[in-house]
């Protein structure tokens, strides 16, 4: 209760009290804009597939690359999982069987996942386009939510920069690799929470999209986490008021501790992600760590255009694109009055790392967990990205005429203009940039075309320096500018977008829809009633492959496969078994009667008939089942005189499969069910021996003609013949019998037993 006295008598009183209700004149805060932000990139990126012609505007698919032969059988699996009832611990539908952890939580674990069970299972490659679109649409909105409460600009600018963030090329690109947009669209929310540490704000939003980064990708969150490293140095050095030692000790300290509060939630996947990692694929690959220069820098900026799609293959440069108008005002942030320069010698600092981590081989094979990628470069390019973003609105949001007050300020409190950025250095920025497209044209790089990346990056750069002189020095006109404006922007993005597509589709295909769907709709109902007939526990396969991971999706217990998280023994052990099976993949390639038998195979569908060994047991049109007789239960008992069996010491899978029997059965003489043919002459045409390191090699005389290596063998009686060619130095061959091509050897999947039927 409050008093005023009032008039000329001292004695007259007037009792004012306090209202509660809300003062009309405060504004609340908005949070439509963050409609805008997640419904404009979903647009674009919708209007992108429907000019590459995805089903249902077209027969293609988002299917690519390893979307194509893997993840959508991952997400196959997951679907039955959730609504047919299984494990995400462990999957039969692995090679031989194991540990399905380690794939959830490398490709699965995001909450977008679980839209794959709202769609029955004849639509997985519409679920899966689903949920790209969710994820791009995440990706503007929580960047334009960091601009917004971090950078203090408008929720026009908020919408207009997180769209170019959303779809930049790494946005368009990366699609196939659903799990990595995860990581792309959490990037904003860390920055900001890593913002809050520093400033002594709630560190629990960077506790937790830490933490969740983590789980939705560890892999990407391990280049996420030298990030935040960097970025935390440039907050704590460059960008804060208070820099002294005590504040910066205390903000590191705030942030280690967070960090590692983050990483022991996340510790309830890690640990068995690191586990599955330990059966191979930490020794996968033999790194070369040397030190060479990747790109010159001329190519990279070449890459920061529209439409600079070159390839996703080893020799592939970083996918930077963020749109042209992030060209102009990242310049413009380092010229803008009103920040400080110790801030814009720390943001330019952390960008040249970046861009010398992309450059340097050895510096990026450590961004990349101390290996090298087989395909897919750069992958934390996003990250360059999103910091450029942030400098370009920040600078785009001082060249209003005046800020005002702020948007994002609390009731009653006013923020004090921003300073303006010159039009001036707009002009000399556009001129600058004007001659560099023009250099790139000039270096006539084979990725760069003249109408879709120069003219397109001409026009719009012209474009945009002419709109934003109403945006910079009308008031009256600014707004009608400002529409236009937008309206340029996604009419690049979606050009850059669909270009980037054709060539990513020119590159490594956008595969077909219906034959993905037809191979599904073909086997599952034969699948299924082998399932109904025996509800045991046995292994199936069959003969026909669209990919290696088809038995993931139809719930076959087989031994096809193919994944990063690989089981290297699993590998080496069917290899040496005799079937299709090297490097991170197995395939039901090679397989014969005695090592079906031993790993449980009782089941095999074919549309061509097989051994007489195996009997018919079902028919649907043109496929077969046929059952094997002699096939082993997953567990059954042995001699101990196996668990002394070196599977090294024989040369060939006959051999070692005729020994792994000798000893299961604990029998002093071998029992040989598989017996070597006589090999009665060999005939050489235009071939030279020699002998290098042990090794037999076989050389053209005259390279200009064939050369043939023929053996003549003697058949006695009408058994299988089988024929396997040991070599340490393969290279591929055609084979030959009788005359009849028997397709290759030594080839990719062809290292391995080959029947040859009957004579």
């Amino acid at each position: 209760m409050k008093k005023l006295l009032i008039g000329p008598d001292p004695d007259q009183e007037l009792d004012l009290t306090e209202s509660t209700l809300p003062d009309p004149k405060k504004k609340k805060k908005s949070y439509g804009y963050l409609a805008g932000a997640f419904l404009l990139p979903v647009t674009i990126l919708f209007l992108v597939y429907l000019l590459v012609e995805v089903y249902p505007f077209g027969e293609r698919s988002v299917l690519t690359l390893d979307l194509n032969a893997q993840y959508v059988y991952y997400f196959e699996a997951f679907r039955k999982a959730l609504t047919e009832g299984g494990s995400l611990i462990y999957n039969w539908s692995r090679a031989l069987g194991g540990e399905f952890l380690g794939i959830f939580s490398y490709y699965l674990c995001s909450p977008f996942s679980f839209i794959v069970a709202l769609f029955p299972k004849e639509m997985m490659t519409e679920a899966i386009f689903a949920i790209i679109l969710c994820k791009s649409g995440m990706c503007g909105l929580f960047m334009a939510l960091y601009l917004r409460v971090s950078k203090k600009v408008s929720s026009y600018t908020a919408i207009l920069f997180g769209t170019m963030y959303a779809v930049c090329s790494y946005g368009i690109v990366q699609t196939m690799d659903t799990m990595w947009i995860d990581s792309m669209y959490l990037a904003p929310l860390i920055m900001l929470g890593c913002e809050w540490v520093v400033e002594k704000k709630s560190p629990l939003l960077y506790c937790i999209t830490l933490c969740l980064e983590m789980l939705s990708c560890y892999y990407i969150g391990y280049m996420m986490s030298l990030f935040m490293i960097l970025y935390f140095l440039y907050l704590a050095l460059f960008k804060t008021e208070n820099r002294g030692a005590r504040q910066f000790f205390g903000a590191g300290f705030r942030f280690v501790l967070y960090s590692l509060i983050a990483a022991a939630i996340a510790a309830i996947l890690l640990i068995p992600a690191y586990y599955g990692l330990t059966f191979g694929k930490l020794e996968f690959q033999n790194t070369n760590y040397s030190l060479f220069q990747r790109f010159d820098f001329l190519d990279f900026f070449a890459k920061l255009l529209p439409s600079s799609y070159d390839t996703v293959r080893p020799e592939g440069l970083p996918l930077v694109y963020s749109g042209v108008l992030s060209l102009i005002f990242v310049p413009a942030f380092f010229l803008t009055p009103g920040i400080s320069s110790r801030n814009k010698a720390g943001a330019g600092l952390l960008a040249i790392i970046l861009i010398l981590s992309m450059n340097l081989s050895t510096v990026d094979i450590f961004w990349h967990g101390l290996s090298k990628p087989n395909w897919l470069n750069y992958r934390y390019s996003f990250l360059f990205c999103a910091f450029l973003i942030t400098l370009a609105a920040e600078a785009f949001s001082r060249l209003e005429e005046s800020a005002g007050k702020s948007e994002t300020a609390e009731p009653g409190e006013e923020e004090k203009p921003k300073a303006r950025l010159p039009f001036i250095y707009i002009l000399g920025i556009g001129a600058l940039l004007f001659v560099l497209i023009l250099l790139v044209q000039h270096a006539d790089y084979s990725f760069i075309d003249d109408l879709t990346s120069i003219w397109v990056a001409l026009g719009f750069l012209v474009a945009y320096v002419l709109l934003l002189i109403p945006i910079s020095r009308w008031k009256a006109a600014a707004w009608s500018a400002k529409v236009v404006l937008l309206c340029f922007c996604t009419m690049e993005l979606l050009i850059s977008g669909t270009c980037d597509m054709i060539g990513l589709h020119e590159d490594v295909t956008l595969t077909k829809r219906q034959p993905y769907a037809d191979f599904q709709a073909r086997f599952r109902p034969v699948v299924d009633t082998v399932s109904e007939s025996d509800d045991g526990l046995y292994r199936m396969e069959k003969t026909i492959h669209r990919k290696v991971n088809d038995n993931l999706a139809l719930g076959i217990r087989g031994i096809s496969h193919s994944t990063s998280d690989l089981n290297a023994s699993v590998i080496k052990v069917l290899n040496q078994y005799g079937y299709a099976s090297r490097s991170h993949w197995s395939k039901y390639l090679g397989g014969t009667p005695v090592s079906d038998s031993l790993l449980g195979i009782k089941y095999i569908i074919s549309e061509e008939e097989i051994s007489d060994l195996y009997s018919e047991f079902y028919s649907n049109g043109d496929l077969t089942v046929y059952e094997n007789p002699y096939a082993l239960g997953v567990l059954f008992t042995s001699d101990p005189a196996i668990l002394e069996y070196d599977m090294e010491s024989a040369v060939t899978p006959f051999v070692r499969l005729n020994e792994i029997v000798t000893n299961l059965l604990g029998e002093e003489e071998t029992i040989e069910l598989f017996k070597p043919l006589n090999i009665r002459s060999t005939d050489t045409n235009n071939i030279d021996l020699s002998f290098v390191s042990e090794h037999r090699k076989y050389s053209p005389s005259n390279t200009g003609k064939d050369a043939s290596l023929t053996y003549h063998v003697q058949v006695t009686n009408d058994n299988l013949m089988f024929l396997y060619i040991p070599s340490t130095y393969p290279r591929e061959v055609s084979l030959e019998l009788n005359g009849e091509s028997w397709g290759t050897y030594f080839g990719n999947e062809t290292r391995r037993i080959v029947s040859l039927g009957t004579m």
